[in-house]
């Protein structure tokens, strides 16, 4: 009995580290963005999400599906393994977390917008064709 205790707290620690949250440099980064109008849903140029965080929620009322979704769907974010084993041991309790997978799957959008516009060419021109600038230093008074 301790042994299936200690698995499931495992597990759950496992669960707790699936965070896919901005990290500081890139949350400063995004919040200059939406200071120039650019956000996840108003992008410049040709970005697409990769994810839908309505497609999240709904199938996380399915054992592991959000989690899945984001895992192995066009995010491919491999942090969300762990998550999946954890909703599918949970399961009836793990529906209630719906609205948290949903809150992955904005920040994995938000995380690619600043990737594209990072990282590949065709999104730096269209940043630059617009004239907003990613390391732009908005100062808060």
């Amino acid at each position: 009995m301790k042994k299936y205790l200690l698995i499931i707290c495992c597990l759950t620690l496992m669960g707790c580290q699936t965070s896919t949250y901005l990290s500081h440099v890139d949350h400063k980064m995004y919040t200059n963005l939406e200071l120039q109008g650019v956000n996840i849903d108003h992008p410049v140029g040709n970005y697409k999400k990769p994810v839908s965080r309505l497609a999240t929620i709904l199938l996380s009322f399915l054992p592991g599906g959000g989690r899945f979704y984001l895992a192995f769907g066009k995010a491919k974010d491999r942090s969300q393994i762990s998550g999946i084993f954890e909703d599918i041991l949970f399961y009836p309790l793990s529906i209630f977390f719906a609205g948290q997978t949903g809150r992955y799957a904005e920040d994995i959008n938000r995380r690619e917008l600043l990737y594209y516009y990072m990282f590949d060419e065709e999104g730096k021109q269209e940043l630059e064709k617009a004239g907003i600038s990613l390391t732009n230093q908005c100062k808060v008074k």
